[in-house]
């Protein structure tokens, strides 16, 4: 596959990292949802088609088997924050699992490097969701406005948007 910048290769790849307590980076190991973010289109696109073009039936019947094969393979997670808390205890120290609880009930918000110091998300004890439902309650957000990611809602309105 030709890339837009002329590289060679298969896909657009992006491997999933983490950022340490002392501002480097590693790779997330894949036991810990780590791996490559395909964002190929290509392949998407080929995928969406074959999906278009099976039977029914059978596209229903391999669709349920992927969804029970990816539920045994990744642990189901609760999204409960108090639950979250409670399974991170044994990946933080008290002192800092009570400032990040804390910033939850309201306190002074954290910014990425100071909840990546207090919870390692790359911990053992440390599962991605948690620290994902975490993050989501005590994070400072970085931006003042948020921005548009999703597009407007209606077929008109859709159509519109991407021609403009």
């Amino acid at each position: 596959m030709q890339h837009a910048d002329g590289r060679q290769g298969q896909g657009d790849r992006r491997d999933r990292v983490t950022d340490t307590a002392d501002g480097g980076r590693r790779p997330v190991p894949p036991e810990r949802g780590g791996g490559p973010i395909l964002l190929d289109r290509p392949e998407r696109r080929a995928l969406l088609a074959e999906v278009r073009a099976a039977d029914p039936a059978s596209a229903t019947e391999r669709a349920f088997a992927e969804v029970a094969r990816l539920e045994a393979e990744v642990p189901a997670s609760d999204f409960g924050l108090d639950a979250a808390l409670k399974r991170v205890e044994p990946a933080t120290e008290p002192e800092a699992l009570a400032r990040i609880r804390f910033a939850v009930s309201g306190g002074t918000r954290l910014t990425w490097e100071e909840l990546a110091t207090l919870l390692d998300p790359a911990h053992p004890a440390c599962d991605t969701w948690d620290f994902v439902r975490i993050a989501t309650e005590v994070l400072d957000a970085d931006r003042v406005a948020s921005a548009d990611l999703l597009p407007p809602g209606s077929a008109a309105e859709w159509r519109a948007f991407r021609t403009a």
